[in-house]
């Protein structure tokens, strides 16, 4: 019920911040296709885009609703309650040059070969 109620609130605040666009964008159509002498587009148009205003404020309502739907839904001590795993606490990685065994040089250690080559 909690997945639902959060994906309406979700298409309603989308709704809420994306028709006014949508409105803006039609009424400016609708002066366009006055203005070139299409009244019949026009009057369209703009009943159009009063039907998207009236579907704009029922979703400005159902927005409301559905937030105060989920802010009463939420237990207000129900994080103090639920227990979390502790974080894992990360080591500090050793230089990785490290020698396997004392008496061996490391591989690419050109140092101990050049002194043994000199002698």
């Amino acid at each position: 019920m909690q997945r639902l109620i959060r994906r309406i609130l979700a298409c309603a605040v989308v709704a809420v911040l994306g028709l006014p666009l949508v409105l803006v964008v039609l009424g400016g159509f609708a002066s366009l296709l006055g203005n070139l002498g299409d009244e019949s587009g026009a009057r369209a148009c703009g009943k159009l885009s009063i039907v998207l205003g009236v579907i704009w404020v029922c979703m400005i309502v159902v927005t409301a609703v559905t937030n105060g739907i989920v802010a009463l839904a939420v237990n207000p001590f129900e994080r103090h309650r639920r227990v979390r795993r502790p974080r894992r606490i990360r080591t500090v990685r050793r230089n990785r040059t490290r020698r396997r065994s004392p008496g061996l040089p490391l591989q690419g250690d050109q140092s101990l070969e050049r002194d043994s080559a000199h002698s």
